[in-house]
């Protein structure tokens, strides 16, 4: 049988700590060894919140400076490798971001390839990670089954990302039913997993309810919209 242990680190202290950003993405590497076994994590030094500009109105920060996030939706999807990508392919998507002057990507609609997430974490680009879910429903929201999935699927995409620098939003559910209230406790259930396990993210989904017609806007630490203008 295989079991699992969980080992505290404790509080350890960075020498000569550099600071992430996303025009100067430094990064610290730490290597943790039992029993002749090594395991080597890389991490960045940043925080993220929430501050007021000159004008009284709340803004998105990175270590303290408000920060305008501009760039695209980033799908892993190709018609050679389908969601398989080569490092070839992620290179070139970064080059295109970059090309563009963007400084953040939406992973849409699924967590991201770990190659991805190291690539953002290297250039400085900030990243919203979300859980699939297109097409959900009220009745989803309201399943055992999905539920319980639901919490695997965020768990795993915690535990996977939670050490990289870039990202900024944890996020679930895209388009789905947030005008309804009985969705919300859902939508809530998913929050609390989030904030369980990190709270020095932002919490988040993408809402095409607007207001006043989305309810669950208490399950979120940032309001995010999609729109169509075209």
């Amino acid at each position: 049988s295989s079991s699992q242990t969980t080992v505290d680190l404790g509080i350890l202290h960075v020498p000569h700590p550099r600071i992430w950003s996303t025009t100067d993405p430094q990064l610290h590497t730490i290597s943790v060894e039992i029993n002749g076994a090594i395991v080597t994590e890389r991490f960045g030094l940043r925080y993220w919140d929430i501050g007021q500009d000159s004008h009284g109105k709340d803004q998105i920060r990175l270590n303290g400076e408000i920060i305008k996030l501009v760039g695209w939706n980033h799908h892993t999807q190709w018609p050679d490798t389908a969601a398989s990508p080569t490092d070839e392919q992620l290179d070139d998507d970064m080059k295109l971001l970059q090309k563009g002057n963007a400084n953040f990507v939406r992973g849409a609609h699924y967590p991201q390839d770990p190659r991805w997430l190291d690539r953002l974490d290297e250039v400085g680009m900030v990243m919203w990670c979300e859980t699939l879910g297109p097409g959900v429903s009220v009745a989803n929201l309201q399943d055992e089954y999905f539920l319980q999935h639901q919490e695997q699927q965020m768990n795993e995409m915690l535990e996977n990302a939670m050490n990289h620098a870039s990202i900024a939003f944890w996020a679930f559910f895209n388009e789905g039913p947030s005008d309804q209230a009985d969705a919300c406790p859902g939508y809530q259930a998913s929050a609390d997993i989030i904030q369980a396990q990190d709270q020095t993210r932002f919490v988040t989904y993408a809402s095409n309810k607007y207001p006043p017609k989305d309810l669950c806007y208490d399950a979120a630490t940032v309001i995010s919209h999609n729109g169509y203008p075209g």
